[in-house]
């Protein structure tokens, strides 16, 4: 017989065992629980400043939200579903601030939605990439990923540029 996290029931005791291993603080219990057992990471409570903003953007918003939600829960790849997560925290925190809790609230919204799904900077993702590939692979790396691993275009010196140039110029 399989065991199926599927089931409410099921994810309800789950629950209930993390919250006694790793205890949260109370006021975290609501969210926690409406994320890990109902599965929503949408905030149903209204947006904070709306009598300040079009109710359009709100919506927007929202739906940007929903879509973004859906996504999350039928992507498979776990890095794909990082970087939705990432997006959805960035416009929930666009459109709402971040909130008081975060230690990186001073920052833009990307930048501590980053912080939250992957604890780093937005620009330590990729050499923290690398550094992974190569602890992982050690001597290997330079015949797996070559010398450069960065998917940038490889710089061209400026004397093959122009004879190129001159060559086209001759040949028409």
């Amino acid at each position: 017989m399989r065991f199926r996290f599927d089931c409410l029931a099921t994810r309800l005791v789950l629950w209930l065992l993390f919250l006694v291993v790793c205890p949260l603080p109370v006021n975290l219990w609501p969210l926690s629980f409406q994320i890990e057992v109902w599965q929503r990471i949408t905030d149903d409570s209204p947006a904070w400043g709306c009598e300040e903003r079009p109710c359009v953007e709100v919506n927007l918003a929202e739906r940007v939200l929903a879509y973004l939600e859906q996504e999350e829960k039928r992507e498979i790849d776990p890095w794909l579903r990082d970087d939705i997560r990432i997006a959805w925290i960035t416009t929930h925190w666009s459109q709402r601030g971040v909130p008081d809790w975060s230690w990186r609230r001073h920052e833009a919204p990307y930048v501590a939605a980053t912080y939250q799904v992957l604890r780093c900077h937005p620009d330590e993702v990729w050499p923290r990439i690398v550094a992974q590939r190569k602890a992982k692979l050690g001597a290997m790396y330079e015949q797996v990923w070559g010398e450069a691993s960065s998917p940038k275009k490889p710089v061209q010196g400026e004397s093959r540029v122009k004879s190129r140039v001159q060559n086209r110029e001759a040949a028409a």
